[in-house]
């Protein structure tokens, strides 16, 4: 059908497992909306979260998350995580002075990302946040909390080969939350295509 997207509800982690969603969203290479079961009537869009690694695909979440808050105006949040790499001791530094010249050089790509939408600065708001043992994914689900986000928007790649079809490991993760806000998957239209006309063809 040539879709642009596919649409998943999800129930609440106590009332399913919801596996089957999760799988299917998992090896789709389409963008992936997931809805929880449980959204209140009132529901509006004005919060949205987007995670950051500075890449064409999280530009594309941006771009995506803009659009959803254009009507409202409201507030995007572009998040990124920031660590120190291994070996960084043998620079001599401490992993706090460390941490700080990968803040700094975080801002300065941030400051980068944000420029093609400097003509709405006014309505997004930057994040970093420093990695420290636990997960993107759940520093990424902790700050859309407490942000109150309305919805959370993460780009994620799309592969070639046999690994085609399979999530970013942060935006996989982030499905697999037990969710209580919506989570859209931005991926590129038809860059999967390929590998999907052949497996068609099975």
């Amino acid at each position: 059908k040539q879709v642009d997207a596919l649409v998943f509800g999800k129930k609440p982690a106590d009332q399913a497992s919801g596996m089957i969603p999760s799988k299917v969203a998992s090896r789709s290479p389409f963008s992936i909306f997931m809805v929880p079961s449980d959204l209140p009537d009132a529901y509006r869009l004005q919060k949205v979260m987007v995670a950051t690694d500075f890449s064409e695909y999280a530009g594309m979440a941006m771009e995506q998350a803009l659009a959803l808050t254009d009507q409202s105006k409201g507030e995007v949040y572009c998040h990124h995580v920031y660590e120190v790499p291994i070996g960084y001791y043998k620079t001599g530094k401490s992993e706090q002075e460390f941490a700080a010249i990968m803040k700094s050089h975080a801002e300065k790509s941030m400051d980068k990302f944000l420029k093609p939408f400097k003509g709405q600065k006014e309505r997004i708001v930057s994040i970093l946040s420093f990695r420290n043992k636990a997960e993107v994914s759940r520093l990424f689900w902790k700050e859309a909390e407490e942000r109150q986000a309305d919805m959370v928007v993460i780009g994620s790649k799309g592969r070639t080969g046999a690994s085609a079809i399979i999530m970013g490991s942060v935006a996989d993760r982030t499905i697999n939350q037990s969710l209580d806000r919506p989570v859209l998957v931005i991926k590129k239209v038809g860059e999967n295509m390929n590998f999907l006309e052949a497996l068609l063809r099975v």
